[in-house]
């Protein structure tokens, strides 16, 4: 089975803790971070796209599908946003 080309939204920790997950069940083939607050061009091995208006990329990169790596305790609507504008550009 072809793993699905896959995109991490943000570059903390809640992203890392997530990237190690995919790793080591090695379900998803990753092609970057997406994290508009992170001046870093790479992390984690990985391109970081650094503008969240960027997410249209993904499908660019040959992207079709994604994963919210942004981590929240209280405040979530720009993890709605985000899922919300990720959710439009996924098959």
């Amino acid at each position: 089975m072809k793993k699905p080309v896959t995109l991490l939204i943000g570059a903390g920790s809640h992203a890392y803790a997530l990237l190690d997950i995919i790793k080591l069940t090695d379900c998803a083939t990753l092609c970057g971070l997406l994290d508009a607050s992170n001046e870093e061009s790479e992390r984690y091995g990985l391109k970081i796209l650094e503008n969240d208006d960027l997410l249209p990329s993904l499908c660019k990169m040959g992207g079709t599908h994604f994963v919210l790596g942004l981590g929240s305790v209280s405040y979530t609507l720009r993890r709605r946003q985000l899922f919300e504008q990720a959710s439009l550009r996924s098959p």
